[in-house]
């Protein structure tokens, strides 16, 4: 795989960091709060019971909340603010598809027992045979198959996917799925 195989669109990556710009605010986070708080069934809440439940002045509310209509996270109509909180989901959702272990794991599905928002929880003890093989298999996959590779460049690899890169270069190691050289270059083997 190749970082453009699967890379998240400029698109994907500036919304989820607007999305995270706007809540890292507090009076934002808390004013997302108040309306998921407030918020009457079919509609929403008034802008003034807000700024009254936050305990700010009109302005400021009203300043805010285009902050967060911006990146999505509530509409705004006639005084009226409706929150959009299932955006955050839906990029969440985004960005975790956008990754290539996501795609990895498609064709092998009861391997995503092993990973949680794109990330190997852990090498764990795999007492079958057949899963340690299909877990490497699928991990040597985020390395490009073509060409020798240096300990950094397989260390930036599995990073995508680990915190431990040294304990999955070595799996890789010994499950056969990746060799090194006396020049301490590593190869991809494809079987």
């Amino acid at each position: 795989m190749t970082d453009d195989d699967a890379a998240p669109s400029a698109t994907l990556l500036s919304r989820a960091a607007q999305q995270l710009a706007v809540l890292a605010d507090r009076q934002r986070a808390a004013l997302l709060g108040g309306v998921l708080r407030l918020e009457e069934p079919t509609q929403g809440c008034t802008v003034p019971a807000l700024a009254a439940d936050q305990g700010t002045d009109l302005r400021t509310t009203a300043r805010h909340l285009a902050a967060l209509e911006a990146a999505g996270l509530v509409t705004v109509a006639a005084h009226r603010v409706r929150p959009r909180v299932q955006v955050l989901e839906e990029t969440a959702g985004a960005l975790l598809a956008a990754l290539p272990v996501t795609a990895l794991l498609a064709a092998d599905p009861a391997l995503g027992r092993l990973f949680r928002h794109g990330r190997l929880t852990g090498l764990p003890v795999l007492a079958r045979v057949d899963e340690r093989e299909r877990l490497a298999a699928l991990l040597v996959q985020l390395l490009p198959a073509d060409r020798a590779l240096t300990e950094g460049e397989v260390n930036a690899a599995l990073a995508e996917v680990t915190d431990d890169v040294a304990s999955v270069r070595r799996f890789l190691v010994e499950e056969n799925r990746l060799t090194r050289s006396a020049g301490r270059d590593y190869r991809r083997v494809t079987p």
